[in-house]
């Protein structure tokens, strides 16, 4: 894996002030859409304590930190990431009502505000005495004592130097000692890879429109947007590289992975469109579900969520689920994503009948051959040479030159009034991004689904407008109606990793197009 390195002193200390700001009004750290807790219970609590042998999270931590504090030498707990410690006031509230004596508990934590919830919420509680919450970054924590058992509850997505974290931990960690954690393991900020995302768009062209808001973003995401949530503040900036590290340090005595193809549809943003009291809702998150279990069995699929107690020592005989072991849940950045005919797992008959939305390009007026389309926000062009009405997923606001791509992938749908038997030219003009992180940039260009170019660009020269003109046989769009060309842009910008105020993850930007009989 790739370890990422912030050099740059002031950049780092925007990433935290955006990541203190992006959760100073949250009430409830925790909270989620009805429609999780009707997955969780259905399909989820069963399969969890059947590997933790915890009916909730509360226990799971209170009982293994029960017996660390046991079995050890060590009377401290300490919890990375805590937050407003509302979890840890609840497993310390379990613990003393399981007559558990002479403890403390350290919650650490690197926002003020959060901090400042945490003490209220403790001395609302009366355990002063017991708990105590104190902001620190984990770059410079150097704790001189061993501990009994270490919790990082959703928080390790947010951490950028893991290899210090872990290794802090491994150090002090005492003897018979555990370090719990339910986290994000899936790819950074977020992001479906590639064999998951070709499961979500296809289903999302099945799904009404009403169910395509987003309730965080507050608008409709008509066409599934591939977003990197770590391009603001830490969130899943190493998600992907959690459980490969893990797995190089520790030893398990339990793992529970779960959770990817269901994220999208029971999380915070798309998850309160979905009605736990509807048949119809609930039969789509079995369907999802069920088509899930069977391809992470399969080996299509990762999980993107565990749940795991290890330890320093050997621990054999690892609890788990199925045969899904933490080394076999581990997704390779770099492994090809699994070939799979994904039509085989679709199925849209759960929608009731005439609610299903057509295409939104549909609607739109067909393309004639010939005519150049631009990509601006300059009003003239509101007629037919206006390209921003074909823009799909990936795209940010169109500024007055261009339409740059804002996420790794992104495309323009342009309707045909009629399947073309012929050879075609594309002609593309567009800006490229040159990012300082790399020493090339590749941009990749589908029609339909098939690559038809793949360009490369030296970042070291100066950024100016590409001209590309591509052979298309007919054999590409034979039969089709409309053409979808896509970009993808894998050296895109990072605003995790480079310097400026823009978060947008700039790949190209789009300044014309143009489809001619060749």
């Amino acid at each position: 894996m790739v370890r990422p390195i912030l050099t740059d002193s002031v950049h780092y200390s925007d990433l935290v002030a955006r990541q203190v700001d992006q959760y100073k009004e949250t009430e409830l750290m925790h909270d989620l859409p009805p429609v999780f807790d009707y997955w969780s219970v259905k399909h989820n609590a069963s399969k969890s304590a059947a590997v933790t042998g915890k009916k909730n999270l509360t226990s799971f931590y209170a009982d293994y930190f029960q017996r660390c504090l046991e079995e050890s030498e060590s009377n401290f707990l300490v919890s990375i990431g805590s937050g407003d410690s509302s979890i840890e006031i609840a497993i310390v509230k379990e613990l003393i009502a399981k007559n558990v004596k002479n403890f403390f508990f350290i919650c650490l934590e690197l926002s003020p505000v959060l901090i400042e919830k945490a003490r209220k919420k403790i001395d609302t509680e009366q355990l002063g005495d017991i708990i105590t919450a104190a902001q620190i970054d984990i770059n410079s924590w150097k704790p001189s004592y061993s501990f009994a058992g270490v919790m990082a509850h959703h928080s390790l997505h947010h951490i950028l130097d893991l290899e210090l974290l872990f290794n802090i931990i491994k150090k002090n960690l005492a003897q018979n000692g555990r370090f719990l954690t339910a986290d994000i393991i899936g790819r950074n900020g977020h992001m479906r890879w590639p064999e998951a995302l070709v499961f979500i768009r296809k289903i999302w062209k099945t799904l009404p429109r009403k169910y395509k808001f987003h309730h965080q973003l507050n608008k409709y995401d008509d066409y599934y947007d591939n977003w990197d949530c770590s391009a603001e503040g830490f969130e899943g900036i190493r998600a992907q590289d959690i459980l490969p590290l893990l797995v190089s340090m520790f030893s398990f005595e339990v793992f529970y992975g779960y959770g990817n193809l269901t994220d999208t549809f029971i999380d915070r943003g798309f998850g309160p469109n979905f009605d736990p009291a509807n048949p119809q809702d609930t039969k789509f998150i079995d369907y999802i579900e069920t088509t899930n279990e069977q391809l992470i069995s399969d080996g299509i699929l990762k999980p993107t969520t565990m749940l795991a107690v290890m330890g320093n020592e050997h621990l054999a005989n690892t609890s788990m689920h199925k045969h899904w072991s933490p080394a076999f849940c581990i997704r390779e950045p770099l492994q090809p994503p699994p070939v799979y005919d994904v039509d085989l797992f679709i199925k849209d008959n759960w929608v009731g009948s005439g609610e299903r939305d057509e295409a939104l390009n549909a609607g739109q007026p067909a393309y004639q051959l010939n005519r150049e389309l631009k990509f601006t926000n300059d009003k003239a062009l509101a007629g037919v040479f206006a390209g921003t009405r074909y823009l799909t997923y990936g795209w940010s606001y169109p500024d007055t030159d261009c339409t740059w791509s804002s996420c790794e992938d992104a495309a323009v749908i342009i309707p045909l009034k009629q399947a073309e038997k012929t050879n075609l030219l594309l002609t593309l003009n567009m800006l490229v991004y040159h990012s300082p992180l790399y020493k090339h940039t590749l941009v990749e260009i589908l029609l339909n689904g098939k690559l038809i170019s793949s360009l490369k660009y030296d970042n070291e020269a100066g950024q100016l407008v590409s001209k590309v003109s591509i052979n298309i046989p007919f054999t590409i769009p034979v039969n089709k109606t409309a053409l979808e060309i896509k970009f993808m842009m894998p050296n895109r910008r990072q605003p995790q990793y480079e310097h400026g105020p823009d978060l947008r993850a700039l790949g190209i930007g789009l300044i014309s197009l143009k489809i001619a009989e060749n």
